[in-house]
């Protein structure tokens, strides 16, 4: 009787890696998905790291190393419209005395149902994709493994969900155009004519949530439409939070630059013609005294001295006497 002997050979890693210029996205997803390969691609540019997770060619997740998942989930639940901000700022506050994520106490609370969290997931993968393939520059590089562990409430992508992206930013027109809408995601549809999809007055972002078609399916549909003019997105810069959030930080700027201005004037200035003395120069002088005594009661917590603000080298005997103060009590 013959005894054959099987030996095990090791099959060599498959080596894929090089540069997003030579390659696209999609490319590079065809050489994991034919030979249904498990593992991890990771791909680099503009100093962010991306992580897709692929198990028998397929993309079952992915992550970047500038973003945490959960961080991007909440940056869409805040920006979306999907649940007020009122609500959005109670639960944070909750943050601290509950000992629980933000992302928790809104899903325990009922603000995010399960059935959300999950589309959300699902678009914060397939957002992650989006990026990549936009993309000019970058290194990537495969790492084959045994095997991938399971992530849960996540739609798996495979290759021809890719395939329309792909086609979509075939026309560099589309690709300017996909650019521009993933840059303005939380920005509102202004206008539309011939856009059924959408909803004016609206986040772009929240109006994808209230479909049930793939993300990426839905930003190569509108970016084709918004490069023909169907649509209209407002702006980062153009919103009114971002307004009112510049039109605050000038006002505080430009009221600090007035305090910082004047305080100099008062503390640097100690000498005026006092031959012909206006009334306004006078005025000056009482106002510099006033202040700078109550600066200094208030650092030492005792009563307002001119007599100690003298003494402190803020003041000198000539700004007093131009003040009109007839003793330094």
């Amino acid at each position: 009787m013959t005894t054959e002997i099987k030996k095990k050979i090791a099959v060599p890693t498959q080596e894929i890696e090089g540069n997003l210029s030579e390659s696209s996205f999609f490319d590079i997803m065809r050489d994991i998905a034919l030979p249904k390969l498990t593992g991890i691609l990771r791909i680099t540019f503009s100093r962010k790291t991306y992580r897709f997770y692929f198990r028998g060619g397929v993309l079952i997740y992915s992550e970047n190393s500038r973003e945490r998942t959960e961080k991007k989930v909440l940056k869409i639940v805040r920006n979306s419209g999907l649940i007020s901000r009122e609500t959005f700022v109670k639960s944070e506050k909750k943050k601290s005395t509950m000992l629980r994520s933000l992302l928790e106490i809104l899903i325990d609370q009922g603000h995010v149902s399960m059935l959300l969290y999950s589309k959300i997931i699902n678009t914060v993968l397939r957002m992650n994709i989006v990026d990549v393939m936009l993309a000019k520059k970058g290194a990537y590089c495969f790492e084959e493994k045994k095997s991938i562990r399971e992530v849960h409430g996540v739609r798996t992508v495979d290759i021809k969900a890719v395939q329309v992206v792909s086609s979509c930013l075939d026309k560099q027109e589309n690709r300017k155009a996909m650019a521009k809408v993933m840059k303005n995601l939380y920005g509102n549809v202004t206008e539309k004519t011939d856009a059924d999809y959408l909803t004016v007055g609206k986040p772009f972002i929240q109006n994808f949530f209230a479909t049930e078609i793939d993300f990426l399916k839905y930003i190569s549909k509108a970016t084709q439409d918004y490069a023909k003019g169907a649509w209209t997105v407002q702006s980062k810069l153009s919103s009114s939070k971002t307004i009112n959030a510049l039109t605050l930080y000038f006002f505080r700027a430009f009221v600090f630059l007035g305090i910082f201005f004047f305080l100099y004037l008062a503390t640097m200035t100690n000498t005026f013609k006092v031959e012909k003395e206006h009334r306004s120069i006078k005025d000056f002088y009482f106002f510099k005294v006033s202040l700078l005594t109550s600066l200094v009661s208030f650092e030492t917590g005792e009563k307002p001295s001119v007599e100690r603000t003298v003494e402190s080298g803020l003041l000198s005997e000539e700004d007093v006497k131009h003040s009109g103060y007839k003793s330094m009590e």
